[in-house]
């Protein structure tokens, strides 16, 4: 595996905890970070099915949101917005 060099800041307190866990497991202080690092991106990573499935609800709701997007609207101007198509019933 190919590995690259990095540099960062941490917080003191939480660099000596790191370096106290790699001694009591027995591991590099390296391999403890490359874990973590690859389980945040895991666990922060939005995963493509996900992903597709958002996709698919907002094209499915899209009506919907531009209602309750009117909607919205309407109760922060405190006047209602004629909806294309529909009559206000002021004829």
């Amino acid at each position: 595996m190919t590995t690259v060099k990095v540099s960062s800041q941490v917080e003191e307190k939480t660099w000596e905890e790191l370096k106290i866990l790699a001694s009591e497991s027995q591991q590099s202080i390296s391999g403890l970070l490359t874990e973590a690092i690859a389980e945040c991106v895991q666990r922060r990573r939005v995963r493509p099915e996900v992903q597709t499935a958002l996709v698919q609800s907002i094209n499915d709701n899209k009506r919907l949101g531009e209602l309750l997007a009117q909607q919205q609207i309407q109760r922060e101007l405190g006047y209602k917005i004629p909806y294309p198509g529909r009559s206000t019933g002021n004829s």
